[in-house]
């Protein structure tokens, strides 16, 4: 079984009735385990399009440092990154971060991810903000726990759990397309938000950009606490602004 993604290139846009006429666009095949095994184009009819979207591919995995990857993988994808936490057969916890230097305030950064299916509890992939003095961790996921849910997170450290800032994260349906994650520091605030568009943004979380920690790096989070499934994602776009 495999599922098709209409995609553009990296930094390519699709705009509002920008398709006057029927258009031929690129079209990814993805397996069920995230790998794409097949590349083809698509013609869209004229009208369809209703929003504006971009693309932004990520940095290559070797621009990224790894804290506590154990057997997890990150592997370059035609202007993407597969990101996968392989099985634990365990219940401890134990985030695998890709992690990079964090811009200075104010920033705004915007992630594109396809999430693997959250089949059973303790499935989760997401972004991340780490102060690499302290090891602290706060995290915004997309986690399987009874339910598909966004939250954000305190951590100690890759494997020490502190609190979640909110006891009710929202519930997220399970739709196998794109979760666009994005946090932003205005200089005052940390702002938490996600979209299922990557246009219109619902805010999760508002604090001070110093609470819990003061974090120097940008993470792309994921891990398996189950040992009958692998969790993870493909990271499709990452924007910094």
């Amino acid at each position: 079984m495999s599922r098709r993604a209409l995609l553009l290139p990296p930094g390519g846009t699709v705009a509002a009735g920008a398709y006057g006429s029927s258009t031929a666009v690129p079209v990814l095949t993805v397996g069920v385990d995230g790998k794409i095994i097949a590349a083809s184009t698509a013609t869209i009819s004229a009208g369809v399009v209703g929003t504006s979207q971009q693309l932004t591919a990520p940095p290559t995995v070797a621009n990224w440092s790894w804290t506590n990857q154990g057997s997890a993988t990150a592997t370059d994808q035609t202007g993407t990154i597969f990101l996968q936490d392989q099985l634990t057969g365990t219940s401890t916890i134990s985030w695998r971060i890709l992690r990079r230097a964090l811009a200075s305030a104010p920033y705004t950064y915007t992630v594109g991810i396809i999430p693997q299916p959250c089949i059973t509890n303790y499935m989760a992939v997401g972004i991340g903000l780490r102060d690499s003095g302290t090891g602290k961790l706060v995290l915004m996921v997309r986690e399987h726990n009874s339910n598909p849910s966004i939250g954000v997170v305190k951590y100690t450290n890759e494997t020490t759990f502190s609190a979640w800032y909110s006891s009710n994260p929202y519930n997220f349906g399970d739709g196998g397309g794109i979760i666009w994650f994005q946090v932003s520091d205005n200089s005052t605030n940390r702002i938490w938000r996600v979209s299922l568009d990557g246009v219109n943004f619902l805010e999760v979380l508002s604090t001070t950009n110093t609470d819990f920690c003061t974090p120097n790096q940008i993470c792309l989070v994921t891990e398996s606490r189950n040992g009958a499934m692998k969790a993870g994602g493909l990271i499709v776009s990452y924007a910094v602004s």
